[in-house]
Formats: C-alpha cells, structure tokens, sequence
C-alpha cells in the first residue's frame, strides 16, 4: 500500500485546536466567532470557552488572557462575541512553568473589510477628468 499524503496532511493526525503555528508568519489571523461553546477541557475536565470561527475549521480554547480581551472588546455574554471579528497573533506565552507559543486576541478589534467598488466606466472615468474618449 502506498501512502499519498505526509503524517501531518493526515485528519486522524490533525487537531482541531488552533495553534500558534496556524497563523501566518506575516501577520495575524482574522477571523469571525461563528459560535461559543463550554465545554469540560484538560485533565480535570474544567468548563472553559471554546470559539468556533467561520474561517478555519480550528477552535480556541479561551484562556483567562483571550477572556478579558474579548470582554472588554464586546462585553460579558459570550452570545454577543457571535459574528464579531477578531485578529489573533502568535506569541510567547508562559505555561505550567514553560515558555512556548500561544495564540492570543488582539486588544483592538481588526478593520472592517471595505466592499468592494463595481470597475467604473472607462468614458464616465475620461469625462470627469476632461477628456474625450
């Protein structure tokens, strides 16, 4: 049997946590909250919130850090986090006595896309500018 894609390509050996390594190198990840979950996480099975996003398939556990950003940017009720975007960035992050990275939520919430504008027409363009075409 020949195998056709790498371990790491693999579902059975995909996560579904987002990780620092899952936002680009090159600036952060933008991303809808879609959903809100609680759900019993770690070793003791404590209920924490998970957000789903419209973009990726990957969740975020929120930690006390993403709690208070998230808070402060759209209020208590995780319900009102739903369809607010926001832009996580990879960084160092101390846990359980380690250094490793994280993702985090930034303190500002990102830009709002800007629509698109339809392609003008080339002879309205030339008679604004006082030209004849």
């Amino acid at each position: 049997m020949t195998v056709e894609k790498n371990v790491d390509e693999l579902e059975s050996y995909q996560s579904r946590w987002l990780k620092a390594d899952d936002i680009p190198s090159d600036g952060d990840l933008i991303v809808t909250v879609m959903d809100v979950n609680a759900e019993p996480l770690g070793e003791d099975k404590e209920i924490k919130l998970v957000l789903v996003f419209r973009e990726t398939h990957k969740h975020l556990a929120v930690n006390k850090t993403n709690a208070k950003v998230l808070t402060d940017l759209y209020g208590k009720n995780p319900n009102d986090w739903i369809s607010k975007r926001v832009a996580l960035y990879p960084t160092e992050v101390e846990y359980k006595g380690k250094t490793s990275l994280g993702v985090r939520i930034r303190v500002r919430p990102p830009a709002q896309p800007q629509p698109q504008q339809p392609p003008r027409d080339p002879e309205q363009v030339a008679a604004e500018l006082g030209f004849d075409y």
